[in-house]
């Protein structure tokens, strides 16, 4: 093995040193990511403490699944809470 490294000329150790230095710092992340723990974000708090509450809450799924698109999910969500858009559907 040391017999290989000897056979290099400058330009072949200056190009290794070179390559090394591109790949150094993917290969450190993805040590980092291996050795570290995932950080986990806490849900988001939610004030539920009043109908009002609930209501904001429901507007803003419904207008969640609505804007991704997801108009059957919608509709779901209207069926399982109807007297909420009660009011919304009538104008």
């Amino acid at each position: 093995m040391s017999g290989i490294f000897a056979g290099l000329t400058i330009f072949q150790w200056a190009m290794i040193t070179f390559a090394a230095l591109i790949v150094s710092p993917m290969a450190w992340d993805k040590f980092k990511s291996w050795t570290s723990k995932p950080e986990v974000e806490p849900p988001p708090k939610h004030d539920c403490e009043s109908l009002i509450d609930v209501i904001k809450c429901w507007e803003h799924l419904k207008s969640c699944c609505e804007a991704k698109g997801l108009t059957e999910a919608a509709e779901e969500v209207h069926k399982v809470f109807p007297l909420f858009a009660q009011g919304k559907d009538e104008t």
